[in-house]
């Protein structure tokens, strides 16, 4: 099983920022889009006991996975810029 965790969120975080859209509003929803699917992905694993929270809540997640979303925007264009 710890082979699935190993790749589960690299491959989540390529497929992300691959597709990723150019325009800010289309974005935003590819973001929310992205957050509704991480957190119901989440949910489920807590359901059935593949993760096991120890002083952490799923609320705390959906904050980490909208920043982590709209860094990984900025990373990506940061990463262009410089290959120019």
């Amino acid at each position: 099983m710890h082979g699935l965790e190993l790749v589960l969120g690299p491959s989540f975080g390529v497929l992300y920022v691959n597709f990723m859209p150019e325009s800010r509003r289309r974005f935003w929803i590819y973001a929310a889009a992205w957050l509704v699917f991480a957190m119901l992905l989440e949910a489920l694993l807590v359901h059935v006991r593949f993760i096991v929270y120890m002083h952490w809540h799923l609320g705390y997640s959906a904050c980490f996975y909208a920043v982590a979303l709209a860094l990984a925007r900025w990373h990506r264009r940061f990463n262009r810029r410089l290959s120019k």
